[in-house]
């Protein structure tokens, strides 16, 4: 997915704004979900991998002002130079089929359109028989659209536009309206045939019919050992260093007084009150993104930033100080103390998993809730200020381009880090690794200060 405007709903969904980039991981996605394939056609798909099908299909990215489904309002030539060459690349490289997106591409819904479907997906960029599937309850949208007189209707506009899998989020799916528009004369039965086959082609390349379910000895790869060092090699190259005053990173172990550097973590994404690694934690849980809020209970540690710099800095303390999801400013009287009492703050905020999300439109880029008064707060302490953000978006600060980051020693971006973003980001805060990461999207000014150039510090 190709992100534009900066506010789109799913930017954490984006590995990035240039159109190489996309295409380079779109290859890298389809071999690792799926191991090497032929483009266009099915071949047998090993046990331990799984069909690979991307989204959203197509311009997701581009929803007119970042509202997820909103139009996406461009030119054939646009969506052709910006947004299609993923999609290439993916099907190239031997990608199986895509999700359709909630948008609509040309004056037309994605669900119901055989062009974008049948004619420039299939033939022009090279699926094939891969497999389309709706998004959730798209199909149905349809009447909202005002494309499908009903459900019925819907069904057989979104057969006809080449959707073969009907992703319904409860109810009944509006695929079993299929034999109502058959009957009806609103669809023939040789678009069903068509659709079955890929799916059914799809089944059996994947060995679901001679083996449905998957090896339970598969399980110990889980967060195995190899799984965790490759995590925090992604993390430690992929946080991004903005800003490094007076070469205040890395930080040192003595504050050189020969005592042991007190670092207060401060921030709702840097810790959280738990007594053991099976305990949720959003600050853990926003590390690693979108809908994992369901990851709870699979035994996969993620280590906070204020752990992971305690195993370094014995005397790390921490102090949530805001919250993400409300304005609530009475944590930040003991922040500013713990500020004061150490000789370094490391400042994590961010998003949740429900400001930058699937329907987390947002109006603004700033960070939400309380945190921009916190930060106010802990930098008018006059200790130096490392800030780190965890974000789906890159995010904006207040005030004329960012003016805050005029008094940050340091600034780390990091994303969504993923199970050892933790340990990563201290590993890089203490010199143990050294930043590596480049921005893959664009970063801007906040709200109301134009397109201009943003200054970082």
């Amino acid at each position: 997915m190709i992100r534009r405007p900066p506010r789109s709903t799913l930017s954490s969904s984006s590995a990035a704004s240039d159109v190489y980039k996309r295409q380079v991981y779109a290859a890298a996605a389809a071999v690792g979900f799926q191991g090497e394939q032929p483009a266009g056609t099915w071949s047998s798909i090993p046990q331990d991998k799984v069909i690979s099908l991307a989204k959203h299909y197509a311009a997701y990215g581009a929803a007119a002002g970042g509202l997820n489904g909103a139009p996406a309002e461009m030119s054939e030539r646009t969506l052709r130079e910006f947004f299609l060459p993923g999609w290439r690349a993916f099907a190239r490289a031997g990608g199986k089929g895509a999700m359709t997106a909630h948008n609509s591409v040309l004056d037309r819904p994605c669900h119901a359109h055989p062009w974008l479907v049948n004619t420039v997906f299939r033939k022009e960029l090279g699926f094939g028989d891969g497999i389309i599937v709706s998004d959730c309850n798209d199909i149905e949208a349809l009447v909202d659209f005002r494309v499908a007189q009903n459900i019925t209707h819907a069904a057989a506009a979104a057969l006809i536009g080449g959707v073969d899998l009907d992703l319904q989020c409860g109810g009944n799916s509006a695929y079993t309206e299929l034999d109502v528009a058959i009957r009806a004369g609103l669809v023939n039965t040789s678009v069903l045939d068509k659709a079955v086959r890929r799916v059914l082609a799809g089944k059996f390349a994947a060995g679901l019919f001679e083996k449905p379910l998957t090896d339970p000895g598969m399980a110990k790869m889980i967060n195995s050992k190899q799984h965790q060092q490759l995590a925090l090699r992604a993390a430690e190259e992929g946080v991004v260093l903005l800003m490094n005053r007076n070469r205040t990173l890395p930080l040192p172990p003595h504050n050189g007084k020969g005592v042991a550097l007190r670092i207060g973590v401060i921030g709702p994404n840097g810790g959280c009150a738990r007594t053991s690694q099976d305990q949720q934690c959003p600050a853990a849980l926003n590390m690693l993104g979108s809908y994992t809020q369901y990851a709870p209970g699979i035994g996969v540690e993620v280590p906070t930033i204020h752990e992971a710099l305690s195993a370094m800095y014995p005397g790390t303390r921490f102090a949530q100080g805001a919250n993400i999801n409300d304005a609530n400013l009475t944590m930040i009287p003991s922040a500013v103390t713990l500020a004061q009492e150490s000789d370094v703050a490391v400042v994590v905020l961010g998003d949740d998993l429900h400001s930058s999300s699937e329907w987390g439109d947002r109006d603004s880029l700033d960070l939400p809730g309380g945190q921009l008064p916190l930060l106010q707060a802990v930098v008018e302490t006059g200790t130096p200020v490392i800030l780190v953000t965890i974000t789906g978006r890159t995010p904006t600060f207040g005030g004329p381009s960012n003016a805050i980051l005029g008094n940050i020693a340091g600034l780390l971006s990091g994303f969504r880090p993923g199970q050892m973003g933790g340990v990563a980001i201290a590993n890089l805060i203490a010199g143990v690794s050294s930043p590596s990461g480049k921005l893959a999207q664009s970063w801007v000014p906040p709200l109301g200060f134009g397109l201009r150039a943003c200054s970082l510090g």
